[in-house]
């Protein structure tokens, strides 16, 4: 039996799902309330194994309430359903601990499908929030790629061109270890492991230029 708490101050959001939890098999729903104003100390009480909040609360920020639950019980799982598309908020809430994180304009057999693939341990977003998260990820990576300064990149040129440690100290005029050194922070700033994956990221992120490859 899973326990749940619903957190929400829109009354129909709340008492629908809750009725709809209590009708289903292998859900208790220990609580559901309207406000933040106790949350802690409830589910320190009801022990609950899932939490289903707003992000937007009387109270106490939505956020910081989610962190909280996450630092004081990390075995807690909670999954945010609001009207809150903002991907500031979105991605707040993931990076403090959110295990899914969905919008009201799903219908109730979508909410607790998603609920039910939560409770089995996987990750459950709205799919127009999954697109943003995706984006957000595509930005980070470009803004670490400009990070390379203009030796780095000299350096991941002729790595992408076949050129061993030596080739490309000769073709710089730099020594085989300041090659390694930058190797390694070539390797930290595109987050790979060797020499193989810096070549595709290389490719993928359009981080050299075309005419390296079309000589090769």
């Amino acid at each position: 039996m899973i326990k749940i708490m619903i957190v929400d101050d829109h009354i129909l959001v709340r008492e629908g799902l809750a009725s709809v939890l209590s009708g289903l098999t292998g859900f208790e729903l220990v609580e559901y309330v309207s406000s933040s104003s106790n949350i802690m100390n409830l589910v320190q009480e009801l022990e609950p194994q899932m939490i289903v909040m707003d992000v937007n609360l009387q109270y106490k920020n939505g956020v910081q309430l989610l962190s909280d639950i996450k630092s004081l019980h990390p075995h807690v799982r909670v999954m945010i359903l609001t009207e809150n598309d903002s991907e500031k908020d979105f991605l707040a809430c993931l990076s403090v601990g959110a295990d899914g994180y969905l919008l009201k304009d799903m219908s109730i057999e979508q909410i607790v499908s998603s609920i039910r693939t939560l409770i089995q341990g996987q990750p459950t977003l709205h799919p127009q929030l999954t697109q943003k998260l995706m984006n957000y990820h595509r930005q980070k990576e470009s803004k670490e790629h400009e990070l390379l300064t203009c030796r780095e990149k000299e350096v991941l040129e002729a790595l992408v061109e076949g050129k061993t440690n030596k080739e490309i100290g000769q073709s710089l005029f730099i020594s085989d270890n300041t090659v390694k050194i930058h190797l390694n922070n070539i390797f930290r700033k595109l987050n790979v492991q060797n020499r193989s994956q810096a070549i595709i990221c290389a490719i993928r992120n359009d981080l050299i230029y075309p005419k390296d490859l079309v000589m090769k």
